[in-house]
């Protein structure tokens, strides 16, 4: 590929994404489209856990007789919950890897864990007044 030269306009050419150069829009549309499959695992995840079914229940004592009317009710089905999460960790694991960089989903937790393990290693420093207690008489006492 030709570089570009600054006496000659014509030789300025687009580096092409193959040869190891990154557009800045093509990272931030990979942003965006992440956080458009966030937001619709989110909605489907709330839409999944919110779904009601019609069910049939009777109320049959244990002599067979029928002792309440028999009614139609909306109850949430058993897999709704199980749907959700999965719909939550499907759609958590493709927008971050839609987002840009080469890093993988498992690599991304990793250096999230170790950043936040290192921020708790690290010493906290407390400024001097909270280790200096005053006495009744207003002296500083270490």
């Amino acid at each position: 590929m030709q570089r570009c030269d600054e006496t000659n306009p014509l030789s300025l050419t687009v580096p092409r994404a193959r040869e190891g150069h990154y557009d800045d829009n093509v990272s931030i549309r990979r942003v965006y489209v992440a956080g458009v499959v966030l937001g619709v695992a989110l909605a489907a995840a709330v839409w999944l856990l919110t779904y009601r079914t019609w069910t049939l229940v009777e109320y049959i004592g244990r002599d067979g007789r029928h002792f309440h009317p028999s009614e139609h009710v909306r109850l949430q089905p058993w897999w709704s919950v199980p749907a959700t999460v999965g719909v939550l960790l499907a759609g958590t694991a493709i927008s971050l890897s839609l987002l840009p960089g080469n890093r993988g989903l498992l690599r991304r937790l990793a250096d999230h864990f170790s950043k936040v393990s290192e921020k708790d290693q690290k010493p906290r420093t407390k400024s001097a007044s909270l280790h200096t207690r005053r006495d009744r008489t207003g002296t500083a006492r270490t």
